[in-house]
């Protein structure tokens, strides 16, 4: 719930910064207090919505609950 001190501070902003070639410069090492991170501060990071092709269901009742053992 307290401020970081000024030496981590120094070793954070020490660290650089990871820059993306589509989203930007961001601090590659960032400390935040729980007391930040409740009053709404968030993480730099790159807005990504990544997503993934959903994997195709199968419906197989004739062999479910089976473990291929007869």
């Amino acid at each position: 719930m307290e401020k970081a001190t000024l030496h981590i501070n120094d070793e954070a902003a020490s660290a650089g910064f990871f820059t993306s070639e589509h989203f930007g410069k961001f601090p590659r090492l960032q400390i935040l207090t729980i007391g930040e991170l409740l009053d709404g501060r968030a993480v730099q990071m790159p807005h990504t919505n990544v997503t993934f092709k959903q994997a195709e269901k199968i419906e197989d009742k004739k062999n479910q609950g089976m473990l291929g053992y007869e």
